[in-house]
């Protein structure tokens, strides 16, 4: 290892063997450590590839946290930095503490978790996002549509700070859609069909009719999609459970589906599930003479609310 700075603690507690050592670790380093990981809890690959994509991007910064083995040589903390380290052609700068008695194992990782919403939540007025719990919800879904199945906190932070603006309004849409009305199945579904609508949709005012009339049901026809999308929403509401792609995908398809026989100016009696082997439809635009229509009639409403 190529150490930087060496020292030893104070450890009148404990014993006076504990080494502290900054160094700059790599591959090579980390498979030597790990031949120490005898005794520790199954590593779960997931967390390995959060780790490993942060190295890869650049983006693993040392927050204090050490690698830790203990005074009988066993691997205590860093299991899953050391083996995402192991898959690189990086390097990384950390805390390594060596000669810590066995027990203070029962003392590791039993802190209160930080979620993205509570790193969404810091910093002065003008950088937190408000509703965070659900801006980094949808940040997360956004994510696992976009085919990156198991993002991390730091990833989803870095999303929804990239995104702020349209998630916000795909949340306030997903609102729209259910606050006071009889929809239900929680916000992220709508918000997330909201969100994959508008990457699509350069209109925000036609999304925004579009959950406003799912909402209420106001003025809709049989046959008009956002008809039968209610109808279907409220026998069978989107499930929430999981938090799977395949989840995610079969919610969305159902307002997707229903989106663009709206914006071709089709109707739709009947909107069916979303089957396996079935492709994911792309998002249509709405077309001129979707939007002259409904521009029509929010003018109209706007004139009989003055």
């Amino acid at each position: 290892m190529h150490v930087i700075k060496r020292f030893s603690g104070k450890t009148e507690e404990l014993t006076n063997t504990i080494r502290v050592t900054w160094a700059e670790i790599d591959a090579e380093d980390a498979i030597e450590m790990l031949e120490y990981n005898t005794d520790n809890r199954k590593l779960r690959k997931a967390k390995v590839d959060e780790y490993k994509r942060a190295i890869e991007r650049g983006d693993f910064l040392f927050n204090g946290d050490a690698i830790v083995i203990s005074a009988d040589k066993v691997l205590l903390d860093g299991q899953h930095r050391l083996a995402a380290l192991a898959e690189t052609n990086e390097s990384i700068s950390t805390l390594i503490v060596e000669g810590v008695p066995s027990f203070v194992r029962a003392t590791i990782d039993v802190g209160a978790t930080r979620t993205a919403a509570n790193l969404l939540e810091f910093g002065d007025e003008s950088e937190r996002i408000h509703n965070a719990v659900n801006i980094a919800a949808l940040g997360r879904a956004a994510l696992i549509m976009e085919d990156q199945p198991m993002p991390s906190k730091l990833e989803v932070v870095q999303f929804v700070k990239a995104n702020e603006e349209e998630l916000e309004i795909a949340y306030r849409n997903g609102v729209r859609a259910i606050e006071g009305s009889a929809l239900k199945g929680g916000t992220t579904p709508y918000a997330l069909a909201a969100w994959l609508i508008a990457k699509a949709e350069p209109s925000r005012a036609i999304v925004e009719y579009f959950f406003h009339k799912l909402a209420t049901g106001e003025g809709l026809f049989m046959g008009d999609p956002i008809l039968t999308l209610r109808n279907r929403l409220l026998s069978r509401p989107p499930r929430t459970e999981g938090g799977s792609r395949h989840r995610y995908q079969h919610n969305s398809v159902l307002f997707i589906r229903a989106w663009n026989a709206f914006a071709s100016g089709a109707e739709m009696t009947q909107l069916r599930a979303w089957g396996e082997g079935q492709s994911f439809p792309e998002v249509k635009q709405a077309t001129d003479e979707v939007l002259v229509r409904v521009t029509e009639e929010m003018s109209e409403l706007t004139a009989l609310a003055s």
